[in-house]
């Protein structure tokens, strides 16, 4: 059971309806959730492909720099912009790194986005072992 790098999910929440963004989303990756959640609104995506860290991060923030210009304004009023990175935790190697570079950070942080880590058990994700 190794250790892996999962996927990335990108989730916001705002004061707002957040249809405008998951409409410029949707064609490009997969619509997780929109709607609202008692006084505020979320949306939560996921992707296609499998890749990197970085690979999926720089592909959501392609997005989000090719915005219109009234979803950026939607973007710039979520009060929670999660960029939720997930690992599927295994008992080797004895110990894993996935660096995040100062160029994807730069970007997560020019978009307003926080990093999120999350560690699923094994099995979550991975096929189950044969016996």
């Amino acid at each position: 059971m190794r250790t892996q790098y999962i996927t990335t999910d990108l989730e916001l929440e705002s004061p707002n309806d957040l249809t405008s963004i998951v409409q410029e989303f949707e064609d490009d990756v997969l619509v997780h959730f929109c709607g609202a959640v008692g006084d505020r609104h979320a949306a939560s995506f996921g992707l296609f492909h499998e890749g990197s860290v970085a690979s999926d991060i720089n592909f959501y923030c392609n997005l989000i720099e090719n915005l219109s210009e009234s979803s950026r304004m939607l973007w710039d009023s979520c009060t929670r912009i999660d960029f939720n990175i997930g690992y599927e935790a295994g008992d080797e190697p004895k110990s894993w790194r996935s660096p995040i570079s100062t160029e994807v950070l730069e970007r997560i942080t020019k978009n307003r986005g926080d990093i999120v880590i999350t560690i699923y058990p094994h099995g979550i994700y991975s096929s189950v072992d044969t016996i």
